[in-house]
Parts: structure tokens; sequence; C-alpha cells
């Protein structure tokens, strides 16, 4: 993945893992020749972004984080009607 850093701004990606994190055009395409022009750096770096996305936006870190917010989240309320 070759983006500007807005475009992860919030996901907490770690740059040169994956997914290259440039600021301008010249550098953005520079990035991706290097990709297309060697295969080992593409596939390593493939490898490295699906690792990164799965651990930060995986079953564990998406629905089970989701669920245990939403039973926090009905509890407190019980609470509050119970006072």
């Amino acid at each position: 993945v070759v983006a500007s850093p807005q475009a992860v701004y919030g996901m907490e990606m770690e740059n040169a893992r994956g997914i290259f994190l440039e600021e301008t055009p010249q550098k953005m395409a520079q990035v991706c020749l290097n990709l297309l022009q060697d295969p080992e750096l593409n596939k390593r770096q493939s490898l490295l972004a699906r690792e990164q996305v799965e651990k930060k936006f995986g079953y564990q870190e998406t629905y089970v984080r989701l669920a245990q917010d939403l039973l926090a989240f009905s509890a407190s309320q019980k609470e509050r009607r119970a006072q």
C-alpha cells in the first residue's frame, strides 16, 4: 500500500510495514516503482501489510472489542437506571 499519511489518519498504521506513507506524489511514485522493480520487496511488504491489517482490524480487535464495549455500556445503563 502506498498512501498519504492523511489516508490512514487515526488507524495507527506503522510506516514501511506493508504500507508506505508519503507526502508527495513524486515520493509515492518512487515507492511504487521500487515495489514493481523488486518482486521480493513487493512480496515481503505485501505479507507485512496483511499482518498489520489483521492485527489491527481482525476479528479479535473489532468484533470482540465491540461486544465488550456494548456489554460494559449495557451494564452502566442498568446501574444508572437502578439509582
